[in-house]
């Protein structure tokens, strides 16, 4: 959904920096889906993927992603001093993937 919303604002080159060398390996194309309910969301990527103009992507391990651990650090330490905010969580019947428009539809075998 990331790289749909940059897309959708027209960004044209990317870095996407990631803390799983699995995903990022995928992207890259050096490891296969085995897992057929995944497949749809690879196709869906791969098309994003390739629709930028340049995108880099950038492995960083879990444990030296200070952008994650400063993200998860600033969360924790929120605290409303006079309205507690309203927040709605709605589920959504459909996966992502079959949510965002497509120019072709996905083939889930592929």
């Amino acid at each position: 959904m990331g790289l749909f919303t940059t897309k959708e604002v027209g960004i044209e080159k990317i870095k996407v920096i990631g803390n799983s060398n699995m995903v990022l390996s995928r992207l890259q194309g050096n490891f296969t889906v085995k897992e057929a309910t995944l497949a749809p969301y690879r196709t869906a990527t791969e098309r994003l993927v390739n629709s930028f103009k340049q995108v880099v992507l950038e492995h960083i391990p879990g444990v030296t992603n200070t952008y994650v651990d400063a993200l998860a650090t600033l969360g924790s330490k929120l605290s409303f001093v006079k309205e507690q905010p309203n927040i709605t969580v709605i589920k959504k019947d459909m996966p992502a993937v079959e949510a965002m428009p497509q120019d072709e539809p996905i083939d889930e075998s592929d």
